[in-house]
């Protein structure tokens, strides 16, 4: 008879610790999951604002370049030119001068308004997204909690001080894990 106890006790405890591994398991497994999509949407956009930069930057130097090239031939007209002519030139170079500094202007303003609107636009779209993962890892992580209290609440009841040890540990290492990457999350 005591025979037959002391392996259904075996058994149960076995099971027990099964059953506490799964879920362990399976929260961190969905809990990694959550970090790499969230790693994955903060890549994408990323990588959406860096090409959005490098375009405004671009169009910036391409009206660099060509205002200088065009400033460049005025002032070569400029002293090729004769006394009598000289203050054509003079007048056509201040306005290109102008046009060049104008130019310039506008293309910074652009590159400075893109950069703004794409920093606005990450956040905003990270933001969005995020507060759906979190809510998702916060659900989990409920999931869990409330799973592990139960493996706790049973071993509670066996009045048997390894297996609540144990339960706690669990908890503890667990939580301490979930916290780490609750982190990284909300980063």
């Amino acid at each position: 008879m005591t025979t037959k106890n002391t392996s259904k006790s075996a058994s149960t405890n076995s099971s027990k610790a099964i059953n506490e591994k799964d879920l362990i398991t399976n929260f961190l497994t969905n809990l990694e999951e959550l970090h790499k999509e969230a790693s994955k949407i903060q890549a994408n956009l990323q990588q959406d604002a860096n090409e959005k930069i490098q375009a405004a930057n671009e169009t910036y130097k391409k009206v660099y370049e060509s205002e200088q090239k065009s400033l460049s031939d005025y002032m070569q007209k400029s002293q090729k030119s004769t006394s009598d002519s000289g203050n054509d030139e003079y007048e056509a170079y201040c306005k290109a001068n102008k046009s060049f500094f104008k130019k310039l202007n506008d293309a910074q303003e652009n590159f400075r308004n893109t950069h703004t609107k794409i920093n606005e636009d990450f956040s905003e779209k990270f933001q969005s997204k995020h507060k759906g993962l979190l809510k998702d890892y916060i659900k989990v992580y409920r999931e869990y909690n409330t799973s592990m209290m139960d493996v706790l609440s049973k071993s509670v009841q066996s009045n048997n001080p390894n297996e609540v040890i144990k339960a706690c540990q669990s908890m503890i290492s667990v939580s301490q894990d979930a916290l780490v990457k609750g982190i990284h999350l909300e980063q």
